[in-house]
């Protein structure tokens, strides 16, 4: 927690006695006394708190292994929602390369694109305008006086 030696705790005495004085020390000592224990029990209120609220939760064996540092993968859990996960991130990959292949037709000129697995309307390719010229059209020319 706090790494404070010996040397130290003689420099904080001798500078509480400084500032506070011989005569308050005492008072100042049983205060912080009472403070820090009042800290301590607050925190293990909390955390008996959480304890409980996971046994209740039946999650004790989640808390037991985190508290093992043990794998989270080895536990229990319902094959139901890891198969679920799985599905779903396997969904979003393959939404997200449907997008790229659209994007990448379009930006070819590929005009149209395969449609994927989802209901997603792919983007029109926008109709194509003549490039502007740098040289002007040549004037029609002029029937010359004979």
């Amino acid at each position: 927690m706090l790494d404070i030696g010996f040397m130290e705790l003689v420099v904080i005495g001798a500078l509480a006695l400084i500032v506070v004085g011989p005569k308050e020390l005492p008072g100042l000592l049983r205060t912080v006394g009472q403070f820090v224990g009042k800290a301590r029990a607050m925190a293990r209120d909390f955390q008996r708190t959480m304890e409980d609220a996971a046994r209740e939760a039946d999650l004790g064996d989640v808390a037991d292994a985190v508290k093992k540092g043990g794998n989270l993968n080895k536990l229990p859990f319902d094959n139901q929602v890891v198969n679920s996960l799985k599905e779903f991130e396997r969904t979003v990959k393959s939404e997200v390369n449907d997008v790229k292949r659209a994007g990448e037709a379009a930006a070819s000129g590929g005009g149209a694109t395969k449609p994927g697995p989802s209901n997603t309307p792919t983007p029109a390719a926008a109709p194509e305008k003549a490039p502007p010229t740098a040289e002007p059209a040549p004037a029609p020319a002029a029937a010359k006086d004979g």
